[in-house]
């Protein structure tokens, strides 16, 4: 194994999917609250590595615009009612 992999193992990326908090604003369907990621993109990678559908979007957490969460579009967005943009100022 080169040094570039080795040194790449050894650090891990801060907006890893595994870097996320627990949003203590937002609750989840299921129970409990809401995972709340550093960046969209650190979202987005959780999305790919959790193998969800391609109706799960990034957004920003409506309480903390620091973080960010995973979650299907409202149904006013789906439906043409309303844009994300709206949806999520």
């Amino acid at each position: 194994m080169g040094k570039k992999k080795e040194r790449r193992r050894r650090h891990k990326r801060v907006d890893s999917p595994r870097h996320w908090v627990t949003c203590p604003h937002c609750p989840h369907h299921a129970g409990g609250f809401k995972r709340s990621y550093q960046s969209r993109k650190a979202a987005l990678r959780a999305k790919k590595v959790q193998h969800l559908d391609s109706s799960i979007s990034a957004y920003r957490c409506p309480h903390d615009s620091e973080f960010w969460h995973l979650g299907h579009l409202p149904r006013a967005v789906q439906q043409g009612i309303t844009t994300r943009g709206e949806m999520y100022q």
